[in-house]
């Protein structure tokens, strides 16, 4: 790369040596553009770039070629672009794209879609204990983009760190022997701990009862993991409750996506 200028010297005299060393660096110019920590506008023309390594930024001239405007940074970043069916690298190289599919990421062993989602809901209804959290069992899948919720401990355990829409929602069955009352309490537990919860109204006697709950939960993409609880609060006795519907349908569901890093 150079920056000598694009014009011989026309001044006499001019020996043989200099004319072919300016010839060479107005070639090499003109080849490769300039590229310096100097302004080159003293030689430059017209619509020419230049590589500004003093501030890394990429500059073109201008019509008038009067000023320089700044194109983008210098060595602005690109993704790799695969074919569709193509074979993808076995390692980690940053984000790719590949046709037809889009942005893929690294997700510990393979790239894989930046958008996974999870919906995830029960078989039939589950008993519940009064005043205690219990885990919720869902074992039905409507989708898992990525295979990365596993029915044995009913965790999402994503491999994109991120953060995520947590979305859970069940409705509560409830029948007392006499007037109790009664609230229902939803929550989402990021590794075994409560990170989101919402309760519905307090209810008195048997019925049921839907409580949602949904947040953004940021998930490191190896160890972290998400499971939904359910959790019936009273202050009496002689209560039965359960949550779900034989079948699974529309009462429950545990639905989680990446909304961004």
């Amino acid at each position: 790369m150079t920056q000598e200028a694009i014009q011989i010297s026309e001044t006499p005299p001019l020996p043989g040596l200099q004319l072919v060393q300016q010839a060479n660096g107005a070639i090499e110019t003109v080849a490769t553009d300039f590229a310096g920590d100097t302004d080159p506008a003293s030689v430059a023309g017209a619509y020419m770039t230049w590589a500004d390594t003093a501030n890394g930024l990429l500059k073109r001239r201008n019509a008038a070629n009067t000023a320089w405007i700044t194109v983008g940074q210098l060595w602005q970043s690109s993704l790799p672009v695969f074919s569709s069916g193509g074979t993808l690298p076995t390692l980690d190289i940053g984000p790719i794209y590949q046709v037809g599919t889009g942005v893929l990421e690294w997700a510990g062993t393979a790239y894989t879609n930046r958008q996974p989602s999870l919906r995830v809901t029960t078989s039939a209804t589950q008993s519940l204990a009064v005043n205690t959290y219990t885990l919720a069992a869902f074992d039905q899948l409507v989708f898992d983009s990525h295979s990365w919720y596993t029915t044995a401990n009913r965790r999402f355990t994503p491999k994109i760190p991120g953060r995520y829409f947590v979305s859970y929602y069940a409705t509560f069955n409830l029948s007392t022997s006499a007037s109790q009352s009664f609230a229902g309490i939803n929550s989402v537990y990021k590794n075994g701990v409560e990170e989101l919860w919402a309760t519905g109204p307090a209810a008195i006697g048997s019925g049921q009862v839907t409580v949602s709950v949904s947040g953004l939960v940021y998930l490191n993409g190896t160890t972290d993991y998400v499971q939904p609880y359910s959790y019936i609060s009273s202050p009496g006795s002689g209560i039965t409750a359960s949550i779900g519907q034989a079948g699974g349908g529309p009462r429950n569901a545990f639905s989680v996506f990446r909304v961004g890093p």
